[in-house]
């Protein structure tokens, strides 16, 4: 989750165009993906939760960006490390049977060529621990962060995913990761919103590398395009069962009439495409579709993260993922839905974080039984963590004071609220009275 909302993703629009590429076609038969159980989990991300390593592009950018701007530093996340085995009881004792995270491409080869041994004992120990408590690991193979090396300038003035050498790079990466850990893996996502990628990192420079024009945009939108597909095919290659996606964020800006924000769409509809048993065309590189969805957005806004702000507007998701059904035909995944506060302080809109995630679950349900083939859930996050320059946004289900140093984990209301969706398998009407959405919303719903 990363806020970069702004009107440059017209910008974007336009310029993905630039990268667009037809595919062959090709017959998928119906229900590819099986009888699947609806997936209940929580969202987390390497960086967010453990902080940043000394290999790590974000390490440089709280030193060198962010702290003369006034943002706090990562430290060590929520501590994620110190806590892994109470967090994973923690997100079993709710009922889940997904979990998803990161595995951190810079802790894990820090120097190019030469794999770190201790942390890839500790992702699959990580990945042990998942499975073991009745849970699918779901994974993101690169979220936001990026090794320094990656990013670092070879004499060519190409950075980071200008280099049409990302790609390759890119692809050994996810190589390794299926080979290594793909007995433990059946889902994959490739790029965490590779919109706020580009946009953030090559086109307003928000974040590393901190690149900033229509050139740099134009190959970075080239090459991780070019990039999502190598890995795609490369996990595909070591593993042929996996599952493999990429989700982006997908919003309502206030404008006139209101503006959907479908960047996950304007980036699936660049990648070559197959058609399907149905005679759609869908991205070839796409077994199921990843949707992040968090409401309305007041402000165009990007720095300092103020999400708190973000108010909800679950009818607007009932639209999104009708338009992804149509569009794609594919099984949706909600890979992030989440509902922040600012220091854990009542919100002005009205919104609790139980009344949120009841009604946006509901949505769900509405376009399900509307035929929409949404095949799970997942919250962002389990415990409040480092929102990319600010610990002030609080988005867990647990709270964690981390600026005094003290990791205890703390549960909300929202947790109990869960665990009886779970159990319940989705919104009973007796929950849906006990949190109904504040008068000011309904309008939306």
């Amino acid at each position: 989750m990363l806020a970069f909302r702004t009107l440059v993703g017209l910008f974007l629009s336009t310029c993905l165009t630039l990268a667009c590429t037809a595919g062959a076609q090709a017959q998928t038969p119906p229900g590819a993906l099986g009888r699947l159980p609806f997936l209940w989990g929580v969202t987390l991300a390497g960086y967010q939760n453990d902080g940043a390593h000394p290999a790590m592009d974000w390490h440089a950018w709280e030193n060198e960006v962010a702290k003369p701007r006034g943002y706090e530093a990562s430290g060590r996340g929520a501590d994620f490390r110190g806590h892994m085995e109470a967090d994973l009881d923690r997100a079993k004792s709710i009922g889940l049977n997904a979990f998803r995270t990161s595995i951190e491409w810079s802790r894990i080869e820090p120097e190019e060529g030469k794999v770190d041994a201790q942390e890839v004992a500790y992702v699959h120990r990580l990945l042990r621990g998942i499975r073991q408590r009745g849970m699918a690991p779901v994974i993101t193979i690169h979220h936001f962060a990026t090794p320094r090396w990656f990013t670092a300038d070879r004499g060519d003035g190409l950075i980071g995913w200008e280099s049409p050498r990302s790609v390759a790079l890119f692809r050994r990466w996810a190589t390794f990761v299926a080979k290594e850990f793909g007995a433990e893996i059946d889902w994959y996502l490739t790029f965490n919103e590779p919109s706020n990628v580009i946009l953030g990192g090559y086109a307003t420079g928000f974040i590393p590398p901190h690149r900033l024009g229509p050139v740099a945009f134009a190959r970075a939108t080239a090459n991780v395009l070019a990039s999502h597909e190598a890995a795609y095919d490369a996990i595909h290659a070591a593993d042929p069962v996996a599952r493999v996606s990429v989700p982006d964020y997908n919003c309502q800006l206030p404008v006139a009439g209101g503006l959907d924000w479908l960047p996950g769409m304007w980036f699936a509809r660049q990648l070559p495409t197959v058609r399907t048993w149905d005679g759609r065309e869908r991205p070839r590189t796409m077994d199921f579709a990843a949707v992040h969805y968090y409401g309305l957005n007041h402000t165009f806004a990007d720095f300092p993260v103020t999400p708190w702000h973000w108010e909800g507007n679950p009818g607007h998701l009932v639209k999104v993922l009708k338009a992804y059904h149509e569009a794609f035909g594919l099984p949706i995944l909600i890979a992030e839905n989440g509902f922040a506060t600012r220091e854990g302080a009542a919100r002005e809109d009205g919104w609790t974080r139980e009344s949120y995630m009841v009604a946006h679950i509901q949505a769900i349900q509405q376009a399900m039984a509307a035929g929409v083939p949404v095949i799970g859930y997942m919250y962002w996050t389990l415990t409040d963590n480092y929102e990319w320059g600010s610990y002030r946004p609080r988005f867990g289900l647990f709270e964690v004071d981390v600026r005094s140093g003290d990791y205890t984990r703390r549960p909300t209301p929202a947790v109990d609220v869960f665990r009886e969706i779970i159990q319940a398998g989705g919104v009973t009407p007796a929950l849906a009275r006990r949190f109904p959405p504040p008068a000011r919303s309904t309008a939306r719903r």
